[in-house]
């Protein structure tokens, strides 16, 4: 039951950082929201088991934040990997100082959670990830459908050869993730976060590809 409600309550999390991302940044959520739904389904549920082990706990955090930027980049197809991780950077500082404020007008105006408890997925946790996905969604959509947001070229600073780029960090982390929990015998986990990482393998060579089918050699 633990694992049903990390996953659902990290969901509702998630979607407030999507939001708020494509809001601030002028995209469309709904346009790309399945795809990235299925990647963090899959990680969060790994991310869940990683917590569990003390020694790899502080792994989740930045394994989480690079599948996101690699999302943003790989689906968002017209982000060059530099505004990919400005746009998660900048997302997850306001959802994060957002989170903390919650923190702490509930520790310092109520007693029904304490800090303990908001680090230990109960309750207070929970309460604490539905307040931040209700206080930044709804005004999210609501300053994208007032046009609110950076308009700027997302395709710009793009790196010679940045799809190899991507390539290689996704492989790197393939790896890692391979060796860290294969050598702890936590195959199930592997297994679990190897999913997303092969998936956003193919849709990276899949928009390769295309890349080069239309590049006119004449131009």
């Amino acid at each position: 039951m633990s694992l049903v409600l990390f996953v659902l309550f990290s969901v509702i999390e998630f979607l407030a950082l999507f939001y708020l991302c494509c809001s601030i940044f002028r995209f469309k959520a709904n346009t790309y929201l399945l795809k990235f739904i299925i990647v963090q389904i899959l990680i969060i549920i790994g991310n869940y088991y990683i917590r569990q082990e003390e020694a790899f706990s502080n792994f989740a955090p930045p394994f989480s934040m690079i599948m996101f930027i690699l999302c943003i980049r790989i689906f968002l197809e017209e982000v060059s990997l530099f505004w990919a991780a400005v746009m998660g950077m900048i997302s997850t500082m306001i959802l994060g100082i957002t989170q903390g404020l919650i923190i702490l007008l509930l520790l310092n105006t109520t007693s029904f959670t304490t800090y303990a408890d908001i680090q230990n997925n109960t309750i207070g946790s929970y309460v604490v990830q539905s307040l931040t996905a209700l206080i930044i969604i709804l005004p999210a959509q609501y300053l994208y459908k007032r046009g609110v947001g950076f308009t700027f070229n997302v395709d710009r600073f793009k790196l010679v050869g940045e799809s190899i780029v991507i390539l290689f960090i996704l492989f790197a982390s393939l790896i890692t993730v391979g060796i860290i929990f294969f050598t702890n015998n936590l195959i199930l986990i592997t297994i679990i976060l190897l999913i997303p990482l092969i998936y956003l393998i193919y849709f990276s060579i899949k928009k390769q590809k295309e890349d080069v089918a239309n590049t006119s050699f004449l131009e």
